[in-house]
């Protein structure tokens, strides 16, 4: 099967490419590009899948994710009864859960007595502000403190 590329990513014009006289019938390039082998047209067809894919990826924007370190505290209003605030923290929790299970939410932690800290993988700081917007408890946070976070372990673990 044709390919537009060469292995390495070369135009087939390209004068790094090999010399199509060069490679004999039945032969394919092999991984530098040189006569190799017997032709397989499935090993042919895939390298040149990678290198398209490798093409691509130069030009094609990597999703990008943000951590967010959140920090939500709740009160109870006074006016309240104990019921509808158990309703309420019902609701929370099962929210809470559902961002979880979809990933957003990679760890939470309870403060005992306080609210919670939880960091929040996410697209964007628009992603984020809908996410606590959406909690039914959001209009109860008597204090909401948000940080972009990076990890720096992967940097810690390259030394």
């Amino acid at each position: 099967m044709p390919c537009a590329t060469h292995p390495h990513g070369h135009p087939a014009s390209d004068p790094a490419s090999p010399n199509p006289a060069r490679i004999g019938p039945g032969q394919a390039l092999n991984a530098r590009g040189s006569p190799g082998g017997p032709a397989s047209a499935t090993s042919s067809f895939e390298s040149c899948l990678r290198t398209q894919r490798h093409i691509l990826s130069r030009f094609v924007p990597q999703e990008s994710r943000m951590l967010f370190s959140v920090r939500l505290v709740s009160r109870q209003p006074h006016d309240m009864s104990p019921e509808a605030w158990q309703t309420v923290v019902a609701d929370q929790l099962r929210a809470t859960k559902a961002q979880f299970d979809q990933g957003k939410i990679r760890a939470i932690y309870r403060e005992t007595g306080v609210g919670v800290l939880a960091i929040y993988d996410v697209s964007d700081a628009r992603e984020m502000d809908q996410l606590i917007a959406s909690l039914p408890m959001a209009r109860y946070f008597a204090e909401t403190v948000v940080h972009p976070v990076w990890d720096m372990a992967p940097t810690l673990q390259g030394m």
